[in-house]
């Protein structure tokens, strides 16, 4: 394999980066790894889709339209502040080790750290929000308030699967996502079939989390992708941030566009028609387990590929979106047309 020399300067990044310079892989090796971290991802995104799918339908029926908009509304407002927890670290730290690929240690428990201050910070600021600006009920800003919990145990899990993005290793975070959608179904459950609230419900979402987080970590150290030793630098988390802050906005733009109409559904309608919204919103998200395996994929390699060599990341690029294209279509009107049989279906008796 020949050395690629970078087609242009990068903005200096608050962790040295190594002197040894970018090597691309043959396109050959390029496709096989593109072909193996897609297969995996979509693979286990489509037993987590059939399996959420199942487990949603579930849901609505045990919960009802009123419980369900609650859970719905709490889960799209904690939703959309979330990225406070984050100021998009994540996208950030997977480019750096996806580029360097000596960074995994010197960034591993700096994000750990900030991520677990900020969520200190969203969980203060969304919970008194909840209550003082939206003006939910007790009930509600309860249900927020749970949801933000769950920041606190992703600040160490999303490192984790910030290393094995970077390294490329979706197949391992795939097998992480299906821990934590199995625990989440097999608590979920138990807790509908227990009659206990919708808050229950909440806390059964990452209940498993801490597991999977495990299972990420014995695999980063056993294929030596990192040792994770223990290792702060306070000096460089302002810059982190800095960096981050632009795919913070990104990030942002993107969870309002699924979340925010279900917040200002919530402000002015009952949760009866939030949850009816929702149930058929979340339908159509069910199908769109493709794209996001393709996306996920992506990320990292078009990572090291941009300002290293254009062709590849146009050529990346213009066969990902044919495919999102090919795939895309079919479901849009597919689920038009069979919308309503579809949903009396799925959550009617009749």
């Amino acid at each position: 394999m020949n050395r690629i020399i970078p087609e242009n300067n990068e903005i200096a990044s608050p962790i040295p980066a190594s002197s040894t310079e970018p090597i691309l892989e043959s396109g050959h090796e390029a496709a096989n790894i593109l072909l193996r971290n897609s297969s995996f991802f979509l693979g286990a995104d489509t037993i987590i889709k059939i399996l959420s799918f199942i487990f949603n339908v579930y849901v609505v029926r045990q919960l009802g339209d009123e419980r369900f908009g609650f859970y719905s509304a709490a889960l799209a407002y904690a939703g959309i502040f979330s990225i406070i927890g984050d100021l998009g670290m994540t996208q950030y730290a997977t480019r750096e080790i996806a580029r360097g690929r000596h960074k995994a240690d010197d960034l591993f428990w700096n994000l750990v750290i900030l991520r677990l201050m900020l969520a200190v910070v969203a969980t203060t600021l969304i919970t008194l929000s909840a209550h003082y600006i939206a003006g939910y009920n007790l009930q509600m800003v309860f249900g927020i308030f749970l949801v933000c919990i769950g920041f606190f145990f992703y600040a160490f899990s999303g490192p984790v699967e910030i290393v094995l993005s970077g390294k490329e290793r979706i197949d391992y975070i795939s097998i992480m996502t299906i821990i934590g959608q199995l625990g989440f179904v097999v608590f979920g459950t138990l807790v509908l079939v227990g009659g206990i609230s919708f808050h229950g419900l909440i806390v059964a979402t990452y209940i498993a989390v801490p597991v999977s987080a495990l299972f990420g970590v014995r695999y980063i150290k056993r294929l030596n992708l990192a040792t994770l030793k223990f290792k702060i630098t306070p000096g460089i988390w302002a810059s982190i941030i800095k960096h981050s802050l632009p795919f913070a906005l990104i990030t942002f733009t993107l969870v309002a566009a699924t979340d925010l109409d279900t917040v200002l559904l919530s402000l002015w309608r009952s949760p009866h028609e939030v949850g009816w919204y929702k149930a058929a919103y979340n339908l159509v998200f069910k199908l769109l387990f493709i794209r996001g395996a393709l996306l996920t994929t992506l990320t990292p390699q078009m990572s090291r590929y941009y300002g290293v060599s254009s062709a590849r990341v146009g050529k990346t690029f213009n066969a990902s979106f044919k495919i999102l294209w090919m795939f895309s279509l079919p479901i849009a009107l597919g689920t038009s047309v069979l919308a309503r049989p579809i949903i009396t279906f799925l959550y009617t008796d009749e």
